[in-house]
């Protein structure tokens, strides 16, 4: 049975985060200085936040843009605070960053935080 892109990518979001969470890796808490209701994300972006946003449970949707390449996530609704494991942050920071998001992230069980 052949599986649409849409599925293809949800099945490898889903193994992403599962085998994070079989690694036991340390979670990140990330706190925006605003709410952000979306995020404009390339094609490996799009995959760690789309991981983040299941793990974390929250409701989004992707719409497509005029962009090559870009795709819109819609938080639903928007949020500010996400639980993000290790191996997530690099692709999740770089969206967040790429949309102009600033606000503060720690590694959970230290005190030290990092602006961006």
């Amino acid at each position: 049975m052949r599986r649409t892109p849409g599925e293809q990518l949800s099945q490898a979001i889903r193994e992403a985060a599962d085998a994070a969470a079989d690694r036991n890796e340390p979670i990140w808490a990330v706190t925006l200085d605003s709410f952000a209701s979306c995020l404009f994300c390339d094609a490996e972006q799009l995959r760690g936040v789309l991981a983040v946003t299941l793990a974390d449970r929250y409701e989004w949707r992707v719409v497509d843009t005029d962009r090559d390449g870009i795709r819109c996530v819609v938080l639903e609704p928007p949020r500010e605070h996400f639980a993000i494991a290790e191996s997530f942050m690099p692709c999740f920071m770089a969206a967040l960053r790429a949309n102009g998001c600033h606000g503060i992230y720690r590694e959970s069980g230290t005190e030290r935080s990092y602006r961006f």
